[in-house]
């Protein structure tokens, strides 16, 4: 056998050796495949899904740190501004159903709907100082004053009654000064009193 021949058949068992090394690296990695569809097939018949995913506090991020973001925690929806305010709230009050809207830090403009005593309460704030409130007695028209209830006194009131319409006016201290509504006549009533409750009355007869 030539020398040339010689290095052939050495090149050629070379050769065998390396596509048996594949074959048998093959079969291993086949074989591993094999055992971890396996185990997922298992683990997935042993375990479905979950239908329900419990967490304390959930955060949806904004594309950027100038987007807002939204908080779902403690049974409210928040949605917080990039300063870091909260501008509205969703969720469940102490006594029911809640909404909160905040036009900006510190101006005090607010939409606040709420559930109280059983019935349902609308809010309308304008700055610090004026609120407007909507419930099943009527409207009331409120501005912030020293010494009053909660920082605020009723000033004027709409509402209704069996006969008919009703408004009253307060002075700054809730003394009721007029009034305005249907008798039972269907008959107009104006009162107009002193802080005393004294004061005249006009009326068709």
């Amino acid at each position: 056998m030539d020398a040339e021949t010689n290095r052939r058949l050495t090149a050629l068992e070379d050769e065998l050796g390396r596509l048996r090394s594949v074959r048998r690296s093959w079969r291993h990695a086949a074989a591993g495949l094999g055992v971890a569809l396996l185990a997922l097939a298992t683990l997935g018949q042993a375990t479905p899904p979950p239908k329900e995913l419990t967490v304390e506090k959930l955060i949806v991020r904004g594309a950027d740190e100038k987007s807002p973001r939204v908080e779902v925690a403690g049974g409210k929806i928040n949605v917080i501004a990039a300063d870091g305010e909260a501008r509205g709230t969703f969720g469940i009050g102490l006594q029911g159903p809640l909404l909160h809207l905040v036009d900006g830090p510190g101006a005090g403009n607010a939409v606040l709907a709420y559930a109280h005593k059983g019935g349902t309460h609308l809010e309308l704030r304008y700055g610090l100082s004026h609120l407007t409130r909507l419930d099943s007695g009527g409207l009331t028209v409120l501005r912030k004053t020293e010494g009053a209830a909660g920082g605020f006194a009723d000033l004027v009131r709409l509402g209704a009654s069996e006969h008919g319409g009703v408004i009253h006016v307060y002075n700054k201290t809730k003394e009721g000064v007029v009034d305005i509504n249907a008798d039972e006549y269907g008959h107009g009533y104006i009162g107009v009193f002193d802080r005393k409750g004294k004061g005249r009355t006009l009326t068709p007869r």
